[in-house]
């Protein structure tokens, strides 16, 4: 066979692999949920072959084939560390990745927005002394504080919430802004919104 014909065959079996991954996940996603009887092990094997087949070096392919080859391995290996997870905490007792993230799902669209400073500024009082600029700038400092964010410095954040409060400010004709920050993931998040 000549190497045209070696490269539509690894081309299929690319294929067959990416399909058989989407598969893949499909069907651990039933199981884990109680819709799937059995656990999918003739396609993990097959594709498992798949990976095996083309694991070994071949002279004359390309480096884009070599890099989807690798792409896709690294797409099955993780799906594989995430069964075997599964697999462990449903022997230990515990529930399922997928088992935690539906149980919590409620609680955390609940609690998505958890607000931790509201202030509200005026086109009377736009200075950087601000006492309600600066109560929102320590707010901020202390929600990032566990998150590994760099801190920003006062001149900066200043800098950016009276830009940010001005484009509002010229949008909506409104004279006061309410300034919140709100936790959304753990992750503070500034919010603008008029006053009432």
């Amino acid at each position: 066979m000549t190497s045209g014909g070696t490269v539509s065959s690894f081309e299929s079996d690319m294929r067959e692999l990416d399909e058989g991954i989407r598969a893949l996940k499909i069907e651990y996603n039933r199981y884990f949920t109680g819709a799937l009887e059995r656990p999918p092990y003739d396609l993990h094997a097959s594709l498992e072959n798949i990976v095996r087949c083309h694991a070994a070096p071949v002279q004359g392919r390309r480096t884009a084939e070599q890099f989807r080859y690798n792409s896709l391995v690294s797409q099955f290996r993780v799906l594989g560390e995430l069964w075997n997870r599964n697999v462990r905490n449903i022997e230990e007792g515990r529930p399922s990745v997928l088992q935690k993230r539906d149980d919590q799902a409620p609680s955390l669209a609940a609690d998505a927005e958890r607000e931790v400073y509201r202030g509200a500024v005026s086109t009377d009082d736009p200075g950087a002394g601000n006492r309600t600029l600066q109560e929102l700038y320590q707010s901020y400092v202390k929600a990032t504080g566990g998150n590994g964010q760099k801190s920003v410095s006062y001149q900066s954040f200043h800098n950016q919430i009276h830009s940010r409060v001005e484009r509002y400010q010229t949008r909506t004709g409104t004279r006061t802004v309410v300034l919140r920050i709100v936790l959304v993931d753990n992750r503070p998040v500034l919010k603008l919104g008029s006053a009432p």
